[in-house]
């Protein structure tokens, strides 16, 4: 099965906030601080700096991402936790030896992570379901009479 790239790149972001949060584990008020800097930077001034509200909007997708992330089924969540924060910088086979796993099982449950993240990034709305491969369960045909 091959990986999604439109998850995988939201998953490497929300890598990217983790570590960025105190001792690289996310918390609750990583929403709440997030959501805090966009309203302080939309009501300072209507021409904040491009960064600033690039930033400040990024972080609320890594918020909401790391909110889908708590949902995923425990081995699934551990596999993302350990590719995308605490092993981010290892190769996949070292992640995997972290989670005494083989490398394919890793795959496979990232796989399946992916599918279940994009389902429910769908259902929220953060996601166009049209941009998803067809493998995945996505642009289907109606049945036919």
């Amino acid at each position: 099965m091959k990986r999604m790239e439109h998850v995988a790149d939201r998953l490497e972001a929300w890598g990217d906030w983790c570590q960025r949060q105190r001792d690289g584990v996310p918390s609750k008020r990583g929403l709440v601080s997030s959501i805090y800097s966009f309203v302080r930077i939309r009501s300072v001034s209507i021409e904040a700096s491009p960064f600033a509200l690039h930033q400040a909007l990024a972080s609320i997708e890594a918020a909401q991402t790391d909110l889908l992330v708590r949902r995923l089924p425990q081995e699934l969540r551990v596999a993302v936790l350990e590719a995308y924060v605490h092993g981010r910088y290892h190769t996949v086979a070292r992640n995997a030896r972290a989670l005494r796993i083989t490398r394919n099982c890793l795959h496979e449950r990232l796989c399946r992570a992916d599918m279940l993240l994009a389902r429910w990034m769908v259902d929220e709305g953060s996601f166009d379901k049209n941009t998803l491969p067809c493998e995945h369960g996505y642009h289907r045909t109606p049945a036919t009479p």
